[in-house]
């Protein structure tokens, strides 16, 4: 499987793509840009020791725009294989 969130100024969508297809779900909340902030994947800064992910991330990506629902589809067709999907 492969999970992504996309968050734009007025959206937050997560989706989970896996052989069964593609299932999203979305948050629409107003925000202000943000920058100058450190960037954690699979832990929470504040609790590093009690909450940090200790299992296997097969790839992370992070990219400065919010993708498309058809760049995501490409992104986990071109990858599936890799996988066993």
């Amino acid at each position: 499987s492969m999970t992504v969130v996309t968050v734009s100024s007025t959206t937050a969508t997560a989706y989970l793509c896996n052989a069964s297809g593609i299932a999203t779900a979305s948050n629409t909340v107003t925000h202000a840009a943000l920058s100058g902030l450190n960037f954690f994947i699979a832990c929470d800064p504040s609790a590093k020791a009690s909450r940090a992910f200790t299992g296997k991330i097969g790839t992370a990506m992070v990219y400065s725009t919010a993708l498309t629902q058809a760049a995501i589809t490409n992104i986990f067709n071109a990858q599936k294989s890799t996988f066993g999907l």
